[in-house]
């Protein structure tokens, strides 16, 4: 097997004005979007970044042939760290590949 990623990065945090309403609508338009801080009308919204891991039959297979996103938090645990950015999506690609751990424990 060989496995590839995906990553997106968290959208820009940007500032907010309006009333409750008017939050709640951006915010069901946009549901990777959550309120970060701000309260009386003034809100500064932001997301999360994500990621994939597919899994191929080999290196030159172009269709996955199952996917999973991992959990952030056995991420954190695993890496000893409190943000996860690409460069562990990268590092733990590379663990698939090398075999040190297996997909099935992402799930």
């Amino acid at each position: 097997m060989f496995y590839r990623y995906a990553y997106v990065p968290a959208p820009q945090p940007f500032y907010f004005q309006g009333t409750e309403a008017e939050l709640n609508k951006k915010l069901k338009s946009a549901p990777n979007l959550c309120v970060i801080n701000g309260s009386n009308g003034s809100y500064v919204i932001g997301g999360f970044s994500s990621g994939y891991i597919y899994e191929y039959e080999d290196e030159l297979a172009t269709a996955a042939i199952r996917s999973v996103c991992p959990n952030k938090d056995n991420m954190r645990i695993r890496y000893n760290k409190t943000r996860i950015t690409k460069k562990d999506y990268i590092r733990l690609t590379d663990e698939l590949n090398n075999g040190i751990i297996s997909f099935d424990s992402l799930l």
